[in-house]
């Protein structure tokens, strides 16, 4: 069985880069007696306490960069808020990448399409990597695409999807799962029907089960081999 999520090889090309050029990466290695890495499997496994807390910034990054740079910042549900570093080509590569996996499941490039960036950029740094990355690929395109970042303020995304409604064919919604239902609540409270034929999601930040996708995709009236 496939024991990795990616390329074992490129994993362990990723490692020697950082031994050769990150001080951190080379003292905790060291410290746990490695002084040259071979096989990735053997490395030990970094966390934020054994290796991003006990590091200062300037120690977690290579030596050999340029001094640009973006700060992020964990939401501290560890009971601690970390801070680290991310180069400025990261983002636009981030963007490109999430271009190409809308327009390929989405097709995005062909469909005027609005997405709305849910998640909560303010307190969780995964989401505001994500809502850098759609506003990053909005820059260089030559169809109608809108996003739109309100964060969780559950009832302008209901007020603008129903604004924007005739003049798109698909809106794609960047949202934990637990938070469409209370979208779907809020605005049956508030008097609107969302059109849910329409609603396409990027899910995040928890786990679901499978009877839930099915049940809202049947709702979307979208057949079973098709991106939802």
């Amino acid at each position: 069985m496939n024991k990795y999520l990616g390329s074992a090889q490129k994993a362990l090309k990723l490692s020697q880069q950082g031994y050769e050029t990150i001080s951190a990466y080379k003292n905790f290695l060291e410290s746990q007696n490695i002084t040259s890495i071979d096989c990735f499997e053997n490395l030990p496994i970094t966390d934020k306490q054994n290796y991003i807390l006990k590091y200062s910034l300037q120690d977690l990054i290579p030596q050999n960069r340029k001094k640009g740079y973006r700060i992020g910042k964990s939401s501290g549900s560890s009971g601690k808020i970390t801070y680290w570093l991310q180069y400025p080509e990261a983002v636009k590569n981030d963007g490109l990448k999430l271009r190409m996996f809308l327009e390929s499941n989405f097709q995005i490039h062909q469909k005027p399409t609005l997405a709305i960036m849910t998640l909560n950029s303010e307190a969780w740094a995964a989401s505001e990597n994500f809502d850098l990355a759609l506003k990053t690929l909005s820059i260089d395109i030559n169809y109608t695409f809108y996003t739109f970042s309100p964060s969780v303020k559950l009832e302008s995304i209901i007020d603008l999807i129903n604004y924007m409604n005739s003049d798109v064919e698909q809106i794609i919604l960047f949202i934990v799962p637990s938070l469409i239902f209370h979208l779907l609540k809020i605005a049956k409270y508030l008097g609107y029907d969302l059109p849910v034929h329409k609603l396409r999601y990027i899910v995040t930040g928890e786990s679901f089960p499978e009877n839930f996708r099915i049940n809202f995709q049947n709702q979307a009236q979208v057949s079973a081999e098709k991106p939802f």
